[in-house]
């Protein structure tokens, strides 16, 4: 196999062969390429913006790649949009007498549009950049309990995760773990905390919300996968 050395306009160029270990490699890289199993490089996850409010409000987010909204909704959403665009539930628990529950689209426009809930009026919009566009990108899980801590748990399979945990109380949320922080709260007994940092190495991660005093709670949690650039 040839190739052409030089590049200068004019310049007399001689090939250069390459040898059959030099095919073969450039064969695999190739092909490697097209199948979409080449290493590429992960975006780093960052946090853009919050609002809460309502059945609808205005959230505006931010112009970063990989662009990733996160719609926190209780109790009983049964449909959310943004900009007229329907979310896609991911996450949800039982509590109380409805559904706590965690929403997301990928590539919401940015600037400032509306956030419409059909049945959820207490609701937390965060947006954030540098996840995943598709498939829909978070590890998710769910956990409830009567106790003075509400406390959720998973594993991450990629390493640069950022987690975001909702949580409804018969109460209020005081504080949270260590390497948590509050992001949104909204009506004294909904909250919202995330990592506040990508989680590496993968692995276990932890995020525990102190309670007001030993009450009923509900609380899921997903992790935003980091996207490509």
């Amino acid at each position: 196999m040839s190739g052409w050395n030089g590049g200068v306009i004019g310049a007399t160029r001689t090939p250069t062969i390459l040898s059959a270990s030099g095919v073969w490699l450039l064969n695999l890289m190739t092909n490697a390429h097209r199948a979409g199993i080449w290493p590429r490089q992960r975006d780093t996850v960052a946090f853009d913006a919050v609002t809460t409010g309502g059945a609808s409000f205005s959230h505006t987010c931010g112009s970063g790649r990989n662009r990733k909204l996160l719609v926190c909704s209780w109790p009983d959403a049964s449909a959310i949009t943004y900009n007229g665009v329907a979310l896609t539930r991911v996450a949800q628990i039982q509590q109380g007498s409805g559904q706590c529950s965690i929403w997301e689209l990928s590539n919401p426009p940015s600037g400032a549009h509306t956030v419409a809930s059909t049945g959820g009026g207490y609701t937390i919009a965060i947006s954030y950049s540098g996840v995943i566009q598709s498939p829909i990108s978070v590890f998710a899980t769910n956990s409830n309990g009567s106790s003075n801590m509400a406390s959720v748990n998973f594993s991450t399979t990629v390493a640069g995760c950022w987690a975001v945990q909702y949580t409804v109380v018969n109460g209020s949320v005081s504080s949270w773990s260590a390497g948590a922080t509050q992001v949104g709260t909204f009506g004294g007994v909904t909250a919202a905390a995330d990592s506040d940092a990508p989680i590496t190495p993968a692995g276990s991660t932890t995020i525990t919300a102190t309670l007001s005093g030993n009450t009923n709670w509900g609380a899921v949690m997903v992790a935003l996968e980091p996207g490509f650039l």
